[in-house]
């Protein structure tokens, strides 16, 4: 295996491989393309700035698999990503709220995917350790861990879409902005089952190019653009296994900075 993973390599020039630092960079770029599309396909920025974004979500469910591995915390690695769930729902609203642009709508927070995707890590160990060790109660408290989210989702959708129950403002808000819900997060559940899956195959590089592939394949038979997503499986195959060298909270900051950026040049761009 380490053999084919060197050859495909070697042709690509990087005998070393690529560092994770190296994909979350290269993850970056690409998604600041995709996101300048978005913000501003009607000025004339091309389509191919979306196309080039598709693979980026399997990326970084690649490094927040890796990630979720190797961290000295799992609670606080959820917890961070669990507050840029929420700082951005919040600031999102405010900033739609006191600029207002019908054709530019702040729905942008991957943590969220991120976020569920390492808490089914999470839960996914919960299980392997209950089976393991024969422990009924452990294993029943990892199913029960899986089902509640899941539940909660749907049982919140529900509630918001029955218009004849009266529900308080703040209690809306609060069911939609402050609590992640698998289903309404980006890319719905699809993204961290993703993660999931590159979780449990990171002990066989080789075969951690299913979860884009199959992405892929599930969104070209839809006749979706997001079939692109099948190429992050060329930074997967060229991953060393290394860290690699960057900022630990360089992503936190620059993914809402950016988009914020974005949307106020937007804003005052798109009003002239």
């Amino acid at each position: 295996m380490n053999t084919i993973i060197e050859k495909h390599k070697d042709c690509f020039g990087l005998t070393g491989g690529l560092s994770g630092a190296h994909i979350k960079i290269i993850g970056v770029i690409m998604m600041v393309f995709d996101h300048l599309y978005y913000m501003f396909n009607l000025n004339g920025v091309p389509a191919w700035f979306h196309w080039i974004g598709r693979p980026v979500a399997p990326m970084f469910l690649f490094i927040c698999a890796e990630g979720f591995a190797h961290t000295r915390s799992r609670k606080r690695y959820l917890l961070r990503l669990l507050a840029g769930f929420e700082f951005m729902n919040v600031a999102s609203t405010a900033l739609g709220f006191a600029l207002p642009n019908e054709n530019v709508i702040l729905i942008f927070s991957i943590f969220g995917s991120l976020f569920f995707a390492a808490l089914y890590m999470l839960f996914v160990d919960m299980l392997h350790d209950g089976i393991k060790t024969k422990k009924a109660g452990k294993t029943a408290l990892a199913l029960l861990c899986m089902i509640v989210p899941l539940a909660y989702s749907f049982l919140t959708l529900k509630l918001l879409s029955m218009q004849e129950l009266e529900m308080p403002r703040w209690l809306h808000l609060a069911l939609f902005y402050l609590i992640p819900n698998i289903m309404i997060v980006e890319g719905s559940f699809l993204w961290p089952l993703v993660g999931v899956l590159f979780y449990l195959l990171r002990r066989r590089q080789i075969l951690q190019i299913i979860p884009p592939v199959l992405f892929g394949i599930v969104y070209l038979i839809a006749g979706s653009i997001e079939w692109l997503a099948i190429f992050a499986a060329i930074p997967v195959l060229l991953y060393n296994g290394s860290r690699g060298r960057g900022g630990k909270y360089f992503f936190y900051i620059f993914y809402p900075a950016h988009i914020y950026v974005f949307y106020i040049i937007a804003y005052f761009v798109q009003k002239r």
